[in-house]
């Protein structure tokens, strides 16, 4: 064996011993730069040889091959510092290389201390890239000037170079990539070489390996590496300028790290705002602030609520029935008013923001109406097809069901409790409020054999889909009873708001306001004006919806003009019926003159039949509907016919008036007339009862089949020929009703009117008008704040009627609730019941008496049959009755509806009726209740609400009063 392959021998046993360490061998210059991780380690097995034997071999090395070993480290220590520069350009954010120091310890951990510049910066990828190509360059730059200046160096000083190397470790460095790891392994070797060359030429017992696996030293070895003080003086001197030098390019690359951290931190601010800017502005992300709000999370009802950061759908996404169901739930939550309003308002606000075309559907979900009241869309959906909807859709038995919603008796808690245990296979598509929406109107549009089941299975499609949450309220919504505690006119109110608050541009997705109220809350001198913008905004809405009552139209024009604009594109328009104009009871004459005092006003007779609002389109059709605004044209194809005849509206095959040729003065287009249908006998000239009324067929009516004639008695018109009349007074109203509709005998006539103030002619006329057939007089100012009030009930319009004139002026209209057994005569009937009225800011009933007179033997058991149909086992959630209040032995649903009359009010601590209205602990109720007659015409929701009951009572109190006060006003007078 040659002595070169002896010492590599050696030393390749050596690196062997290393833990943790790889067989390698030591390679060229060119083989370093590969970093082939494929080179094979030489496999000699040593382990025969003594140290004896390798001391002689050391012994007979010969100078040139020293040198050249010396030149072999150098070699590696330069191909170390490249292969690290090549480390540190693949891997971004890793720690820069540290230049190898042939100081001390000491120095070492003193270099280490202040190499805090090598921390990775936090960032955008593109700063951090700058930063990091910063730091390499004054890195490299600093390793060149080395490696110049080691260069310089003579051959004399190489000895102490090598010295200085035997002492040097290599630095700690960061894991490595992939390649990296041969290059460190064979740059260590040759360093290892390199000083057992130095070691054996001190004829060294045994050299020392700098490793970090290197074991403790020992004392004996140190003898072998003494220095001359002078030469340690030197070489200390060397090393504190060489880490002098370090440590001046290491400050400088500090400072220029803290230069370019400060840079980023500033870049980044700036490209946060614009990247904030951006997102409120097209919203390309689910949510502005990044955070996400899970669906069970959603809370309309938080505080300082954000319509898109709070929402957890996207832009332009479809709105989550699971939203709409958790607006419910908070609804559910609260009854007080304001807050219902909140929670509306800001669910309103997200839908503006997020998905403005599923506004419509979400708010006739909120109203539980599937259509506009006139098209007569109805889900018409019994309990029986509910129940078996739900048995089959969550593999409950029907009895198990009934008897959970005996002891619940809320459908909507029944279907939540079972879908809850409910395990699907997969899971479902998620349902959407406009996918929800389109089903229930599929539901009401289905009729004819089999509809039930077809709506079955309809309503089953919709509950496997839903989450417990949504069943709840979804079967609410399917049984009409959806109870959210605000009515319509509450729900118009929020949208209003909400259009308010959060501001659409018509014009573009882009110009979108997010609360326009932001600034102002935080001043209160600011508040008076945000809820004079928002009571502004209110009446503006609630006037176009009036004249349009159509969400449809109202919320597409919101959306394509914006709120200030409505009025312009939401007028009346013949064929879309809107909600009449109401008037005010009082008890007598005296009242009246006092109300309208130094006011002209004009009296009409009040008419006992059916209020009918008669629209004639330009295309020359005719509808007709009811004061709810049902369309009853099928009901009176004989008034058609009439009125058709009358002006001329009859179309031809060319769709041309068959009277073409013929001249009119005065011809009406279109029009609305507001007017009452009496039974009349024309061979009598007499006005008949109501009851005579009821008798004629409902729907569809054949002219020839009909028995009951009736009259029209025209009373104000609100449209003509393209024109709006409500902004007109009264007096010019009538006037172009007269000028335009002609008057006929028996068909076609104009209410009998009295203009005077007068107190004999009053009271006579009211006289007249009783024996004439009438209920009694309507009394409306002529000129003064006259205009039509379109859905309100006006103290413009005063009604005088006959019965009690020195009590209640008024009857009410109230709702059976329940029914008590009776006895004597009327055993095996119901001889009493208990009547509510209804509350629409609530959406509850509200007792108000027991009933038991007024009723004849006949109507005892017509009552008895018709409401055992609709018999229920437990009162509804949304009866309010007081636990004084005597049960009664039977509860119905809300269903009928029977005008009432009585002696007077007084308050009560039994009855709910306007309970906290008139008085803070009590109700109101009624004296001395008598049952007149049922009405049919009327829908539960339009009985007399709690607001007229407490109205009713207070001008009782008045009357009662009357003359005290004047007295007091007397003595008041004369006190000044």
């Amino acid at each position: 064996m040659s002595k070169n392959q002896s010492i590599k021998s050696f030393f390749t046993s050596k690196t062997n011993t290393a833990p943790k360490k790889e067989d390698e061998s030591v390679t060229k210059k060119e083989d370093i730069k590969t970093t082939s991780p494929e080179r094979k380690p030489i496999k000699e097995d040593l382990v025969s040889k003594t140290p004896k034997a390798e001391n002689n071999k050391r012994q007979r090395k010969s100078s040139s091959e020293l040198k050249n070993l010396s030149a072999s480290a150098k070699k590696s220590k330069k191909n170390e510092s490249d292969s690290e520069i090549l480390i540190e350009e693949e891997k971004e954010n890793i720690k820069s290389k540290k230049l190898l120091d042939s100081s001390s310890d000491s120095i070492k951990n003193e270099k280490s201390e202040s190499s805090d510049f090598d921390s990775p910066i936090k960032g955008n990828k593109s700063l951090n890239k700058s930063a990091d190509s910063k730091r390499r360059k004054l890195v490299i730059e600093s390793s060149s000037e080395e490696e110049k200046a080691k260069k310089s160096d003579s051959e004399d000083e190489k000895p102490k170079k090598k010295k200085e190397t035997k002492k040097t470790k290599p630095a700690k460095k960061s894991p490595p990539l992939k390649n990296s790891k041969v290059l460190k392994s064979e740059s260590e070797d040759e360093i290892m070489q390199l000083s057992e060359e130095e070691e054996e030429k001190k004829v060294s017992p045994k050299p020392k390996l700098i490793e970090k696996t290197t074991t403790k030293k020992s004392p004996k070895k140190k003898d072998f590496f003494k220095k001359p003080e002078k030469k340690v003086k030197e070489e200390k001197t060397e090393e504190i300028q060489v880490v002098e030098e370090k440590k001046a390019e290491e400050t400088k690359v500090i400072e220029v790290d803290k230069e370019v951290k400060k840079e980023i931190k500033e870049e980044t601010k700036e490209t946060e705002k614009k990247t904030e800017a951006k997102t409120s502005l097209f919203f390309n992300l689910k949510k502005a602030s990044g955070a996400s709000v899970s669906s069970s999370d959603y809370n309309p009802a938080k505080e300082n609520y954000h319509p898109i950061k709070d929402a957890f759908w996207a832009k332009n996404d479809q709105v989550p029935y699971k939203a709409l169901a958790q607006t419910l739930f908070c609804m559910e939550k609260t009854t007080k008013r304001l807050e219902l309003l909140s929670i509306v308002t800001n669910y309103f606000r997200s839908v503006l923001a997020l998905s403005p075309k599923d506004l419509i559907p979400s708010i006739y979900m909120l109203t539980n109406k599937v259509a506009p009241d006139y098209e007569g869309l109805e889900l018409g959906i019994g309990d029986t097809v509910l129940f078996k909807s739900l048995a089959e859709a969550t593999g409950s038995t029907l009895q198990k069901l009934k008897l959970e919603f005996q002891s619940k008796g809320d459908i909507g808690l029944v279907a939540e409790a079972n879908r809850c245990n409910q395990k699907l296979l997969f899971t479902p598509k998620k349902l959407t409020v406009n996918a929800v929406f389109s089903k229930l109107r599929d539901i009401a549009s289905i009729s004819g054999n089999s509809s039930q089941s077809k709506k079955s299975d309809l309503i089953k499609s919709l509950l496997v889909s839903c989450d417990a949450i949504e069943a709840r309220y979804l079967m609410r919504s399917l049984a009409g009873k959806l109870r959210n505690g605000l009515g319509e006119q509450s729900i118009l109110v929020s949208l209003a708001h909400a259009c308010t608050i959060t501001v659409q541009s018509p014009k573009s997705d882009e110009d979108l306001i997010i609360d326009r109220f932001e600034k102002m809350r935080s001043n209160d001198q600011k508040i008076d004006e945000m809820k004079k913008i928002l009571e502004k905004s209110n009446q503006i809405l609630k006037k176009a919806y009036y004249q349009c009552p159509n969400y449809s139209v109202v919320i597409n024009a919101i959306l394509e003009h914006g709120l200030d604009n409505l009025d312009q594109y939401c007028k009346l328009t013949p064929g879309v019926p809107l909600k009449p104009m109401l008037a005010y009871p009082t008890k007598g004459i005296h009242e009246v003159l006092k109300r309208f005092e130094n006011v002209e006003f004009s009296c009409e007779y009040k008419y006992d039949g059916e209020r009918a609002q008669i629209h004639i389109l330009e295309d020359g059709s005719i509808n007709i509907y009811s004061r709810n605004s049902e369309n009853n044209t099928g009901k009176y194809p004989d008034i058609i016919e009439f009125l058709q005849e009358l002006l001329h509206l009859k179309k031809g095959k060319n769709n041309e008036s068959e009277k073409e040729d013929v001249e009119i003065e005065n011809r009406v287009t279109s029009a609305i007339l507001d007017a009452e249908v009496v039974a009349y006998d024309i061979e009598k000239k007499m006005i008949q009862p109501f009851q005579v009324l009821s008798t004629r067929k409902r729907k569809d009516a054949a002219s020839e089949e009909i028995k009951v004639k009736v009259c029209i008695f025209g009373f104000d018109l609100i449209y003509l020929n393209k024109e709006s009349l409500i902004d007109l007074p009264f007096r010019k109203r009538r006037d172009l009703m007269y000028k335009y509709f002609p008057l006929v005998e028996g068909k076609m006539m104009f209410a009998v009117k009295m203009d005077s103030n007068d107190v004999e002619a009053i009271q006579e006329f009211l006289d007249n008008s009783i024996r004439d057939g009438c209920e009694g007089l309507m009394i409306k100012t002529l000129d003064d704040e006259a205009h039509y009030e379109i859905s309100k009930r006006s103290h413009n319009w005063l009604k005088l009627k006959k019965d009690y004139l020195e009590g209640v002026g008024d009857t009410l209209d109230l709702v059976v609730i329940g029914g008590y057994l009776g006895t004597g005569k009327r055993t095996g009937l119901y001889g009493g019941y208990l009547l509510a009225c209804y509350d629409p800011e609530n959406e509850e009933y509200q007792t108000i008496c027991k009933l038991g007179t007024g009723l004849k033997d006949n109507d005892l058991q017509v009552q008895f049959e018709s409401l055992n149909k609709i018999k229920i086992d437990r009162p509804k959630s949304y009866y309010r009755i007081n636990d004084t209040l005597e049960q009664p032995d039977h509860w119905f649903e809300p269903e009928q509806v029977w005008e009432i009359k009585c002696a007077d009010f007084s308050l009560s601590p039994v009855h709910t009726a306007a309970l906290g209205l008139a008085d803070r602990g009590k109700g109101i109720s009624l004296r001395f209740p008598r049952f007149l007659r049922l009405r049919d015409d009327k829908k539960p929701e339009d009985a007399t609400s709690a607001e007229q009951v407490t109205e009713m009572y207070k001008n009782q109190q008045q009357m009662l009063n009357l003359n005290e006060k004047d007295k007091k006003e007397e003595e008041d007078e004369e006190d000044y």
